[in-house]
C-alpha cells in the first residue's frame, strides 16, 4: 500500500468523530443502590445484540485530525461498519464476524482474522473495534481489566478506564424505553477521539 493511501487510512479510521462540547454527567459515589441500578441497566443493554448506529466521528493525535461519517450494524457476532470522509471521500466498508473481517474500499478487497489486524496491516494503525462494540453501548468489554469507572446517579456508565484508553460518556438518550449513549469521548496517549451518535436502531436491521 503507498504512502499516500496508509496516510489517508491513518486519518479517516484513527480520527473518531466530531463533538460539540457539552457537559458530562458528574459521577457519584457508589453506593448498593446506585450499584443494583447499574447492574440492573447493563444487564438489560448487554441482551441487545442486534443494533445499528449512525454517528459522526472525529480525532485528533499530535500531528494530525479527521472526521468521518460513520454506520454500524451488528447482528450477534456479525457486523458492518462503513466510514466515509468529507464529500463522500474515502468510503470504507469492513465486514466480517468471528472468523474474519473484509475491508473494501478504492475496488480493492483485504482479509485479516480481525479488524484490528486488518487496519494494522493495511494502514498501519491500530483501533479498538472490537472493544467500541461495547463502549457504543455504554458497557464495559468483558474480561478486560476495569483500571476505574464512575456513574451517573442513573445507574449508567459515566467513566471508564480500561485497555490503556480513558472513555467518557457525555450524554445519553432514551432509544425504545432505553438508555444508550449519544456522546463519547476516547483518549489515550496518543489519541483524542469524539463520536456523536445520531440514530440508534434496535432488533429491526436492514440486510448487510
Amino acid at each position: 500500500m503507498s504512502h499516500m493511501k496508509k496516510s489517508f487510512f491513518f486519518k479517516l479510521l484513527i480520527l473518531l468523530l466530531p463533538l460539540s462540547a457539552c457537559t458530562v454527567s458528574v459521577p457519584v459515589e457508589l453506593n448498593p443502590a446506585l450499584l443494583q441500578r447499574w447492574e440492573a441497566h447493563q444487564q438489560v443493554i448487554s441482551q441487545q445484540q442486534h443494533w445499528q448506529l449512525r454517528a459522526s466521528m472525529a480525532a485528533n493525535s499530535e500531528d494530525d485530525g479527521w472526521n468521518a461519517r460513520v454506520f454500524w450494524q451488528q447482528a450477534g457476532e456479525a457486523y458492518e461498519l462503513r466510514l466515509q470522509g468529507p464529500m463522500g471521500q474515502g468510503a470504507v466498508r469492513l465486514q466480517g464476524d468471528a472468523q474474519g473481517v473484509v475491508m473494501y474500499t478504492g475496488g480493492e478487497v483485504y482479509r485479516a482474522a480481525t479488524p484490528e489486524a486488518l487496519l494494522d496491516q493495511q494502514a498501519s494503525i491500530r483501533l479498538p473495534l472490537v472493544y467500541l462494540r461495547y463502549w457504543v453501548r455504554g458497557l464495559p468489554v468483558p474480561d478486560i481489566e476495569i483500571q476505574t469507572r464512575s456513574f451517573t446517579p442513573e445507574g449508567q456508565l459515566s467513566q471508564i478506564q480500561q485497555a490503556g484508553w480513558n472513555i467518557t460518556f457525555a450524554r445519553y438518550k432514551s432509544v425504545e424505553g432505553l438508555s444508550l449513549p449519544h456522546k463519547i469521548r476516547l483518549e489515550n496517549a496518543l489519541y483524542v477521539a469524539r463520536i456523536g451518535i445520531s440514530k440508534w436502531q434496535l432488533e429491526t436491521l436492514d440486510s448487510f
